[in-house]
């Protein structure tokens, strides 16, 4: 992450708590959004089938919902670990955290960069091209709620091509 940059002195990081914080905080909103649009999408199509309502109503509103419960449980997770977990002492967060920093960029990079630009393009498309009326939410509502819902697909796209790739290493394999 390109903020882990700013936080960088020398070869330590200089903040280690607020690295490996600002790393759980966003792995568990992706992971939240995730399943917020997994939910959304469950629901919209139950509303639509049994109510004939509005079916991305009800995606917008459990990917918000998503990232809302992926944030708390993260920071929930966390302070559990904190409490509990006798790696996460000053030596094992200065560790991790000093890995976060350093490791090459990979899968966990791809994945940022398709949540944060699939957030950004959503944002964009609900808050500018999807009027008011269809969806009965203002300006405000509808770039958060869009950026979830564009964060999510970003990341399914990359989780889908992940794995349609390690499906045919297996079959060439076999």
């Amino acid at each position: 992450m390109a903020i882990l940059d700013l936080l960088q002195e020398g070869d330590d990081p200089k903040y280690p708590g607020l690295v490996l914080t600002l790393h759980v905080i966003a792995k568990n909103v992706e992971m939240g959004s995730l399943l917020g649009l997994a939910l959304g999408v469950l629901g919209g199509t139950v509303d639509f089938v049994t109510k004939k309502q509005n079916p991305l109503i009800k995606v917008l509103k459990l990917c918000e919902f998503g990232v809302c419960l992926g944030t708390f449980t993260g920071m929930m997770s966390m302070l559990w670990r904190s409490h509990f977990d006798e790696t996460m002492n000053a030596d094992g967060i200065q560790d991790r955290a000093y890995r976060l920093t350093h490791s090459a960029p990979g899968i966990k990079h791809k994945m940022d960069v398709r949540f944060l630009g699939g957030g950004v393009v959503g944002a964009a498309v609900f808050g500018l091209l999807v009027p008011e009326s269809w969806v009965k939410m203002g300006f405000a509502d509808r770039v958060a709620r869009g950026y979830c819902v564009g964060a999510a697909i970003g990341a399914c796209d990359l989780t889908l091509k992940v794995g349609k790739k390690m499906a045919t290493k297996q079959l060439q394999m076999m």
